[in-house]
């Protein structure tokens, strides 16, 4: 794909689609907002860097008591290689985890074993589940969710993107809320 093809088709998915989200992105910004408990942010891949990145904002920005599972990287790999992959986030959330915090995934596909457990874990805790989906949310973490935003895009880069956008959208309406 040409680089104005790429951007054209991205700025035309946002137009088009993304006014469709404005009223769950707001819910989600408000209920983090009046979190009581801490918020808890993965993801894989390019993702998990979305969610690192998330978890700076909500925390230097906006004063939000919120974690990237993924920059745990010691405890990421011990419970990956002592216990197995799948579990490296659901035993985090087991360990840290309250029925007064919210568990954000962030996933293209929504199947990723790991993210799946997180988001069964934090279910059986009683925490609420928010997700950034791709594929328009068609992936198994969709089913632990209290609320999810599909974005119905094939392409990981785009999905990705717009994951960012609203993770930026969600940071700023919460720092001019202060």
């Amino acid at each position: 794909m040409k680089i104005d093809d790429y951007f054209a088709h991205l700025t035309a998915y946002f137009l088009e689609s993304i006014a469709d989200y404005i009223d769950d992105i707001g819910y989600m910004a408000e209920y983090m907002k009046i979190c009581e408990g801490k918020i808890y942010i993965v993801g894989n891949g390019g993702s998990a860097e979305t969610a690192s990145h998330f978890a700076t904002d909500l925390a230097k920005n906006c004063g939000i008591r919120a974690i990237s599972l993924v920059d745990n990287s010691g405890l990421v790999t011990a419970l990956s290689n002592d216990i197995d992959f799948s579990k490296s986030y659901s035993e985090q959330l087991k360990l840290f985890g309250t029925d007064q915090d919210i568990l954000v995934i962030i996933s293209v596909s929504g199947n990723s074993k790991n993210l799946v457990e997180a988001a069964k874990v934090a279910k059986k805790i009683g925490m609420t589940v928010f997700a950034l989906l791709g594929f328009s949310g068609s992936g198994q973490v969709a089913e632990y969710c209290d609320k999810y935003l599909g974005i119905g895009l094939k392409s990981y880069e785009m999905v990705e993107d717009i994951h960012l956008a609203i993770a930026h959208a969600i940071s700023n309406y919460l720092k001019d809320r202060e």
